[in-house]
This record gives C-alpha cells, sequence and structure tokens, in this order.
C-alpha cells in the first residue's frame, strides 16, 4: 500500500520528525484559512506531481484560488485527487534526498542518500549513495554525503529507523530533505510504501480493499491460481492473437465462496466475452474449485462462456463432480484459448480474419515489441547439445567440500528425518498425508498445545525442540500462518534443524529479512517462503509438489513460481525428460535460497545435466542469476520469463511481483539472460519443446 503524502507526514509526525506545517483539505471544499506563501499539492499516489502541474507555490489569495481550482481538477497519471495539501513555504537553503528500502535481491534493508535532492533526482542516480543500515558507520556515512552535521542528522536518522520498523514499511523516501536558511532540517516531502502482508498487525493504517481482480481491458478473462501460473495464461492469450481482460491470482487455497465473488467480478468487466480458468492445484485443490464453478453457474446470471483446464491435486475428484454437473474440462490451456477466440468470432466481427492473419505469423506476434525482441535474439534451439560447455565458462570446482554447501546438498538430496510445524492445520495434515505417501521419512509433527496428538500414525508434539531431540530430525517443513511463521522458523533454527521449509504465503517481508539474518548466523538453509517446496523424485519431497507428476532423471527444475513448478514438472514426466530435483524458491520479494544459491547445488550435483529456470517480473534475481550462469555454470541453462503481457507500475499477486524499474520487465530478463548463455523463451510450450 502507498499511502499518500499527508498520510506519510503524519506518520513521520508520529514518530517525531520535523514536517512542515499544513492542513487537508478536500477537493470542491473550498478554500482554507492558511497564512500565505503556500505550496499546493494534489494528493495522488504517484511520483512526478510537481513536473505534471500537481505542485504549485502561491503568494496571494488569488493565487491560492487559482491553484486549488486548477490541481482539484488535474488528472496525473490516470489519478485525479480527492484532496489536497496545502503546507507553508518554506525558506529552502538546500535540498537533499535520503531514504529507507528493502533490497531484495540482498536481502538487507539499506539507506540511499545523496547531496542533490528534489524533482530532478533522476538525473543524480549515478551520485546517490548506497548503504546497508545494519553497517556501524552508516550514520557517519551519511552525514558525510549529505553535508550534514553528524550530531545534527543522527536523530533524524533514528526517528526514521524507528518508523521503518515499526510500520513494516518498504519504502521510506524523503526528497526534499529540506536544509532551511536558518539551518533547521524539515521532511519536505514523503513517499512510503507499506507491506501490504503485514495487515494483520499494522492496525492503525485505513487499510484498502484487496484488489483481487485488475481490469486490463481486454476480452477473455483469466483465472489462474499464483501469479506465475496467472502470468503465463496471459502470455499464452497474447501469443495466440487474444487480449485478457484482467489479472487474477486467487491464491493458494482459495475455497468455494472467494472463487464465486472472482468469478463474480470478472464476469462484470466491459467487453468481456469468456473466462478461461487454468488451475494446477497443489495447496489449492481441483474439487473445491469445481464446486465453485458449479455453484457459481447457478449463482451468476449471464455467465460468460468458461473454458476450463484443472490439473493437480484432486483433479479426478473434481472431474467427477463437473461431468454430473455437466460441465464440459478441457485437456489443456492451448484448447481452452482456441476454444476462447472462436467465443469472440460471434461477438465481433472480423475476429475470423485476424485469426488466420496469427496463424501465418511467428507466435510473438502479439507480445510488446520489447518481448518480440528479446524472442528473436535467443539462441537457436538445438546449437546447445545436451551436456555441452560453454565456451566463456571456465572450469569450476565442486564448492561442496563439507561446508554449509554440503550441509545444504547433503539436506535437499538425502531422505533425513523430517518434522511439520503446522501439522495439525488444514493444509498440514492434508500435504503430509502426501509426503509419507511419496516416501518421505516424516518422524514427527509439532502444533503449540495440541501435544499427544497423532496424525497419519506421526506423534506431535508441543516444541520443535522436544520433536528434534526426540527423532533427531534435521529438517523442518513449515505450514504455520502467516503472522506466526517468523517464530515458527526461529523455533525451527534454535532447536538444530539444517534446512527448513517454508510453504506459508503473506509471511511479512521485515519477518522474513530476520528468519534469513538468523538462518545465515547459524548455518541454516531456508527454502521459500511461499512456495511448493521441494522433491527428489522417487526419493522424497518436502512440501506440496504431487509425486505421481514427476519421475526420476538429469534434469534439475527451479521456478520463482509454485504453479508453473507444477505445470513443468507435468509437461517433462509425459514428455519422458525426466527430473533430478525440482525446486520453488518462492517469489516473494525476500527469499530464503536464491536462484544463484540453486544453480550452485545444480552445477555440481554430479547427477544434474541440464537446468531450468522459470522466473518474474520484479527484483533483479534473475539478471544476478544470469551473471553467475555466464561466469560459473558449464551445464546447458534453460530459462522462462513470465510478465510480458502486463503492465508496468501495478503489482501482480499476493507475493507482490511489480516492475520496479527497466530491468525488472520480462522482456529486459529475457534479453540479459540471453546475452549471459541462458536459451529463453517467451512461453511455457516453446520452453517445454525445446527441453
Amino acid at each position: 500500500m502507498q499511502l499518500l503524502e499527508f498520510q506519510a507526514k503524519q506518520m513521520l509526525n508520529l514518530a517525531g520528525l520535523p514536517i512542515p506545517l499544513g492542513v487537508v483539505t478536500s477537493t470542491g471544499e473550498g478554500l482554507p484559512e492558511v497564512a500565505l506563501p503556500v505550496v499546493v499539492k494534489s494528493q495522488v499516489p504517484v511520483g512526478g506531481r510537481g513536473k505534471l502541474g500537481g505542485v504549485k507555490l502561491v503568494r496571494d489569495q488569488q493565487g491560492l484560488e487559482e491553484a486549488i481550482a486548477t490541481i482539484s481538477s488535474r488528472e496525473i497519471k490516470g489519478h485525479t485527487p480527492e484532496c489536497l495539501l496545502v503546507e507553508e513555504a518554506l525558506d529552502i537553503e538546500n535540498e537533499l534526498y535520503i531514504s529507507l528500502q528493502v533490497n531484495r535481491d540482498e536481502r538487507e534493508v539499506t539507506w540511499m542518500a545523496s547531496g542533490e535532492g528534489g524533482m530532478d533526482i533522476e538525473t543524480h542516480a549515478d551520485d546517490i549513495m548506497v548503504i546497508p543500515q545494519k553497517d556501524k558507520n552508516a550514520h557517519r556515512l551519511l552525514a558525510e554525503t549529505l553535508g550534514v552535521e553528524k550530531t545534527q542528522l543522527t536523530p533524524i536518522l533514528q526517528n526514521l529507523e524507528k518508523c521503518f520498523f515499526d510500520n513494516d514499511l518498504l519504502l521510506l523516501e524523503i526528497n526534499p530533505l529540506v536544509i532551511t536558511s536558518s539551518g533547521e532540517i524539515i521532511c519536505a516531502d514523503a513517499k512510503v510504501t507499506v507491506d501490504d502482508n503485514a495487515r494483520f498487525r499494522q492496525s492503525s493504517f485505513t487499510w484498502p480493499a484487496y484488489e483481487h481482480v485488475k481490469p486490463l481491458g481486454g476480452t477473455i478473462g483469466v483465472i489462474a491460481n499464483g501469479a506465475g501460473m496467472a502470468m503465463s495464461t496471459m502470455d499464452a492469450i497474447y501469443t495466440s492473437g487474444g487480449h485478457p481482460a484482467n489479472f487474477l491470482d486467487i491464491g493458494g487455497g482459495t475455497g468455494e465462496a472467494v472463487f464465486i465473488n472472482n468469478l463474480r467480478e470478472i464476469n462484470s468487466l466491459t467487453g468481456l466475452t469468456s473466462i478461461i480458468v487454468n488451475i494446477f492445484a497443489g495447496i489449492t485443490r481441483c474439487d473445491e474449485i469445481a464446486r465453485g464453478i458449479i455453484a457459481a453457474k447457478k449463482q451468476i446470471p449471464h455467465l460468460a462462456p468458461l473454458f476450463i483446464r484443472l490439473e493437480g491435486t484432486r483433479r479426478d475428484e473434481a472431474a467427477v463432480l463437473l461431468e454430473k454437473a455437466g460441465v464440459a474440462l478441457q485437456p489443456d490451456l492451448k484448447t481452452c484459448i482456441a476454444l476462447a477466440l472462436e467465443s469472440e468470432i460471434g461477438r465481433s466481427e472480423g475476429r475470423e480474419m485476424e485469426r488466420k492473419q496469427q496463424e501465418s505469423e511467428p507466435s510473438t506476434a502479439h507480445l510488446p515489441e520489447e518481448a518480440v525482441a528479446a524472442s528473436a535474439s535467443r539462441t537457436p534451439q538445438g546449437s546447445f547439445p545436451l551436456g555441452a560447455s560453454k565456451a566463456n565458462a571456465p572450469p569450476v570446482e565442486s564448492t561442496l567440500t563439507g561446508g554449509v554447501e554440503q550441509e545444504t546438498y547433503n539436506a535437499l538430496f538425502t531422505n533425513a528425518p523430517v518434522i511439520v510445524q503446522g501439522i495439525t492445520g488444514h493444509h498440514g495434515t492434508f500435504h503430509t498425508r502426501g509426503m509419507l505417501d511419496a516416501g518421505t521419512h516424516v518422524v514427527a509433527g509439532v502444533t503449540p498445545g495440541k501435544g499427544g496428538q497423532n496424525i497419519h500414525g506421526i506423534p506431535v508434539y508441543n516444541s520443535v525442540k522436544e520433536a528434534v531431540s526426540v527423532h533427531s530430525a534435521t529438517t523442518s517443513v513449515v505450514f504455520v500462518p502467516a503472522p506466526f511463521a517468523k517464530s515458527a522458523a526461529f523455533e525451527a533454527i534454535d532447536a538444530g534443524v539444517k534446512l527448513v521449509v517454508i510453504i506459508t504465503e503473506g509471511i511479512p517481508v521485515h519477518d522474513m529479512l530476520a528468519i534469513h539474518e538468523k538462518a545465515s548466523c547459524n548455518n541454516v538453509a531456508v527454502v521459500g517462503p511461499n512456495c511448493p517446496g521441494l522433491i527428489v523424485p522417487s526419493s522424497h519431497k518436502l512440501g506440496i509438489i504431487a509425486a505421481h507428476i514427476t519421475a526420476p532423471g538429469h534434469t534439475t527444475v527451479i521456478s520463482r513460481s509454485g504453479t508453473l513448478t507444477y505445470e513443468l514438472s507435468d509437461a517433462l514426466t509425459k514428455k519422458g525428460v525426466g527430473q533430478r530435483l525440482i525446486l520453488g524458491i518462492g517469489g516473494d520479494p525476500v527469499q530464503g535460497m536464491t536462484f544463484v544459491g540453486a544453480l550452485e547445488i545444480a552445477q555440481n550435483d554430479p547427477e544434474t545435466d541440464q537446468i531450468v529456470i522459470v522466473g518474474e517480473i520484479g527484483g533483479e534475481g534473475e539478471n544476478i542469476a544470469a551473471d553467475y550462469v555466464r561466469n560459473h555454470v558449464t551445464k546447458p541453462v534453460y530459462g522462462l520469463i513470465v510478465g510480458h503481457s502486463l503492465p508496468p507500475g501495478q503489482t501482480f499477486g499476493h507475493a507482490g511481483a511489480i516492475v520496479g524499474h527497466h530491468g525488472e520487465t520480462a522482456a529486459a530478463k529475457t534479453a540479459y539472460m540471453t546475452e549471459n548463455g541462458v536459451h529463453m523463451f517467451t512461453t511455457l510450450d516453446e520452453l517445454i519443446s525445446a527441453l
């Protein structure tokens, strides 16, 4: 959630930080009583207001009337203000820039500072100093960078840090930080982003309703589970000549009522001609989706045609339910898209001509230009045979020599004693059964207050320490709800567990920063959160990946998207391409194991012959992985980035996939990874065909 400026300043004021005097007035409310001169500011949740006429300095009453009238009606980047902030005009001597933000790739909080602040900060990007917040010299370095006495700046910095951590902020930006002619330091403007996952403990904020369905103006509705699956589905629709009407990630464990509400909202979109339901269930269950579909057809009048593809958990049960209700299942996504396009022919003249034209063109015809260029520049299929070494990659000796890396390697590939935290919960109980059926050596479960129970023949304990001491477990799989996941991970680490696999979604970013730091200090490997876990086919699994869609072999799959992990594994198995390891690292901003850590494991694993990477928009993790591939990986690496069809500047899905700058787009990542020797593709079907 991005706060409006006046909301951000209220927060700063409560934290003891100096802000200008000002009043908030609703548009159309009349002129506020203020001492001139003042600055009138549009309150919209976007940057660049000054350059777009949303900020004006006024010195007289007539100027105030004109500014309020003009700014109240001025649309800025699609937003028209509901209120204005009218502030005292500061006597500015100097404008500085300072911010605190979560660096998702370094998994730490960093300071950014520049002696050149204000509207033109983008032009001074090369002059911005980046300093880890935990650096013991951070305050001194910031004072030197900003040209302010440390004794004067330190109280400001301390209060900014307190405000940042107390409120679960992802970004706290002060631009400009003003030095007045009298030497005062004032936070003249503020940009604040609050972590949506921390909603449960930040009750002081007025939280907007979660926007599940994001309208995109197309004609084919999309319902998918997982941001990765949703993005991949939308990319496939685009390449086939269609236009998605919306983005929707229904999330893990979605029940019947939520599904019906989502379907009703999509059905109300203007111009909708059909809806594709594309589910590959892991923690979500196909039978629950089927019940939602059946109920929706009864409850929603004038429901658009549904084209449904279901795979994964409880798929057979879902098929029986739908057949009894007279609802057809389609064999694959490609068929759903073809039927959706056909359904438009009777609704929109000229669709047939467009479709025939697309059949004679490359499949990238409807992708954005950047994606087409990236696709065209990829290495041709077949030019890098299995087992060949890249000429520019130096020989790499294994680093698995008995240290932390060896422990992680052993924990992943050995069917060691496992505990399940949250075993008595709905998902914990269900997926523990699946792990046992897959041969996983589950020895105990942990749920505080439920000690003494028995789940699937597995004893339940009140604490991890007790379970580990009795059963010598070295691995924990966590199904604990998000508000308690940090404590659960800490308990496992303190008990001596060496691998923690966190399935839970919705964990606050600050909690994951703390988990990462504690795990690193204790030489503990963490996989996740918000992930499907991992599976070594025909040996064991840790998490929710269905064993029956996998087969043993020599391909290692590393994916940010849980549902695309299932999709790819199932397709490879059906194609006869076995897997050595399938590892879902999760799509959250801060992860345990990264692409680089997983690549190191795969590169040094003698049983892995080829590697597949599935990434998403947002962050630089895939680009960092490409650097690692160029310098260290001698095995062939194939890749896919989903999200080519999505616009920048919005978050997509529960994990917060968002394009922060050009380098985080699907097209830019695809191009960069191609340059560094990864065989890149723009759709899942293309990737599968190449393997």
